[in-house]
């Protein structure tokens, strides 16, 4: 009796090592074909994918060096220099139009730059929020569909 009622320990062990293996190789399937779905736009989640550009097929672009502006900032007992110096790119057609309004873009970067704390540079995401703010002030003044972007060349704080 006693020989049928206890069996060894290697009999009452399941699975084991090849269903651990077998699970884990469906599993990359899984996520592998999922990403493939998603990202080939078989499954539109999110954004669209992006559609392929063929060599030929970049936008016409012209870059518009502003001059360097040099503004000082205070806090409290010191004084700090700040030097920044630009470029934008534009729609190449639009060139001449954006040309004409840089007395204008000075003008919107100088008031911006000076309303500046020495605070409100010493936060380490500062860059990217500042060139947002003049990059869509910008904008607004010669119009979204022409200004596509503002490159910082120099922001140089002493």
């Amino acid at each position: 009796m006693t020989d049928a009622t206890t069996e060894p320990a290697a009999n009452r062990r399941r699975g084991g090592r090849g269903t651990l293996i077998a699970a884990l190789i469906v599993a990359l399937l899984g996520a592998g074909g999922s990403y493939y779905a998603v990202a080939s736009g078989l499954i539109p989640l999110g954004k669209p994918a992006l559609p392929a550009l063929s060599r030929g097929a970049a936008p016409e672009t012209a870059f518009i060096a502003l001059e360097p502006l040099m503004i000082t900032l205070e806090s409290g007992d010191s004084r700090h220099q700040l030097r920044f110096t630009a470029q934008i790119e534009v729609a190449a057609d639009a060139r001449r139009e954006v040309e004409d309004q840089i007395p204008r873009i000075i003008d919107v970067l100088n008031v911006y730059l000076r309303a500046l704390g020495l605070q409100d540079l010493q936060d380490p995401l500062a860059l990217t929020r500042i060139r947002g703010q003049m990059l869509r002030r910008i904008q607004v003044i010669v119009g979204d569909d022409r200004i596509r972007d503002l490159l910082v060349m120099e922001f140089m704080l002493n």
